[in-house]
């Protein structure tokens, strides 16, 4: 495609994104499909092609996993990409920094923290990074790779995944393995292990009203978690006719 070209029935053709990015009546995302990043007028059903990415492969597909809005410059994270990529909404202009020196690595989530993108692995052979976004620049956050180690030692615990996680109170909660949650002081990089009153296999953790709930993966069940003072309230959900648990939990109104 060319930089300016309209793809018409973005629906129909089925372009999907993972995050987006809304600038007054525009939405700005990275296509899910392929390489390139479009620009569509809310309520339309056309998108402007805006470029590819030309540091990753034309035909990669999911890119990027999430977008965050600074000034007016825009970072995509990457999911399967080699690195941050950086758009000047003003000037149009691309720009990158690569991440990944020798292999990708995927990034289970990130945060915006003081205008630092903080970008948590997958998985604990790769580190965790934090993105400087006032001279673009990579910190590898190595202490915290090592405390979190370290404190799965103590625990005999095994770390399934980091993949997921919430911030709550200058604290980054992150699942551990079953029925573990790790706490992150974000000043310090402190790393403390809580465990839960059963060996649940947590899949999701969702922050609401200074409570954290969880979802699992083995049965249809939500878990509300007062990481206060470490109690739990389960709420068993009658799902019967459910092939799957749920996946993840949010705020609706005035229901979760």
């Amino acid at each position: 495609m060319e930089k300016g070209e309209k793809m018409k029935n973005i629906q129909e053709r089925g372009l999907r994104f993972f995050d987006a990015h809304v600038d007054g009546k525009y939405l700005y995302f990275s296509a899910r499909n392929f390489n390139g990043l479009f620009r569509v007028e809310i309520g339309k059903s056309e998108a402007e092609f805006l470029g590819h990415f030309r540091e990753e492969a034309i035909l990669q597909k999911n890119l990027h996993r999430q977008v965050f809005c600074i000034d007016n410059y825009l970072y995509f994270v990457p999911y399967t990409g080699k690195g941050i990529s950086i758009y000047d909404k003003v000037n149009k202009v691309f720009s990158f920094v690569n991440v990944h020196k020798k292999e990708k690595g995927i990034v289970s989530k990130a945060y915006l923290i003081n205008r630092d993108i903080l970008m948590i692995p997958f998985e604990l052979s790769d580190p965790f990074i934090l993105f400087h976004t006032y001279d673009n620049t990579c910190e590898k956050l190595s202490n915290l790779r090592n405390n979190i180690c370290m404190r799965f030692l103590k625990q005999r615990n095994v770390l399934l995944g980091l993949y997921s996680s919430c911030i709550a109170e200058n604290k980054l909660f992150i699942k551990g393995g079953e029925g573990i949650i790790l706490s992150i002081e974000l000043e310090t990089w402190q790393v403390f292990a809580h465990k839960l009153p059963k060996t649940y296999k947590i899949r999701s953790l969702y922050i609401d009203k200074k409570e954290i709930y969880l979802t699992v993966s083995d049965e249809c069940l939500v878990i509300r978690w007062n990481f206060r003072d470490d109690t739990c309230y389960e709420y068993r959900i009658d799902a019967k006719s459910m092939e799957h648990p749920y996946m993840s939990i949010l705020r609706w109104g005035a229901h979760l």
